[in-house]
């Protein structure tokens, strides 16, 4: 709770606090937190999702798990660049930004970015667990390429853009998850791309699982027969592969 955050930070620090999370239906600004947080000689994880404001983040460089979610003041230029400890990040503001400093964060193992697609995503060689969302354009986003994701086992994204992407899906060697916000729909993307990913799909050596996890999927019965098509296809040329359709077990 946010009241009682700003008591905890009232009080003299704790070496024994590492995790602190939190939350406020408020609109108007809250106070500036980095400082203050800086007086936590152990915070190691820090999720927010509340209008707080930062002067810098510069004084949180021990932090290893960062989530900023709902924030309508993002922190200033270069200062994520400073959390070189960071191993997951979760983020909901401009690509701009993050495009000139994630390649600072070599360290990252997750990855998750509401509001774009940041071509400077392509450069993070440890990353494992990647998750995108974006507003859809009339024309799609392709993930970056070539890139160095030689590390990601996860990606989560909307159809389109994996369409958009099947040389770079190609080029990640560990990917054993795909998990799709969106059903893919033929009609949507040119003959081509849509041939393309099956075609990776059914011969990409690492895949172990395919998501489609959409509202339009409820259930089997509601899957476009094409769609259900090509995942028999899928689980037959690939029986250990597990072809989800809808939100269970995604």
């Amino acid at each position: 709770m946010t009241h009682s955050l700003i008591a905890l930070l009232a009080r003299p620090p704790t070496d024994s606090l590492w995790q602190i999370c939190a939350t406020t239906q408020r609109c108007r600004p809250l106070p500036p937190l980095a400082l203050q947080l800086a007086l936590l000689p152990n915070l190691r994880h820090l999720s927010i999702n509340a209008a707080y404001s930062f002067a810098s983040l510069a004084a949180l460089s021990r932090l290893t798990a960062l989530s900023l979610l709902a924030t309508i003041y993002p922190p200033p230029p270069a200062s994520l660049a400073a959390l070189t400890a960071l191993r997951h990040l979760r983020v909901m503001f401009g690509v701009q930004q993050l495009n000139s400093e994630l390649p600072a964060l070599q360290g990252l193992t997750c990855l998750a970015v509401k509001g774009g697609i940041p071509a400077a995503v392509g450069s993070l060689h440890n990353l494992q667990l990647l998750s995108l969302w974006h507003k859809q354009t009339d024309q799609p986003v392709a993930l970056p390429h070539p890139h160095s994701l030689r590390s990601l086992r996860s990606l989560g994204i909307d159809w389109r853009t994996v369409a958009a992407s099947v040389p770079a899906l190609a080029a990640m060697p560990a990917l054993e998850k795909l998990w799709m916000s969106d059903a893919p729909d033929e009609d949507s993307v040119p003959a081509e791309q849509w041939a393309a990913f099956w075609a990776w799909a059914a011969r990409h050596p690492p895949l172990r699982r395919l998501c489609l996890d959409s509202m339009s999927l409820p259930a089997v019965q509601s899957c476009p027969y094409i769609v259900c098509e090509h995942c028999l296809r899928l689980q037959r040329s690939r029986p250990a592969m597990a072809v989800h359709l809808g939100s269970q077990n995604c």
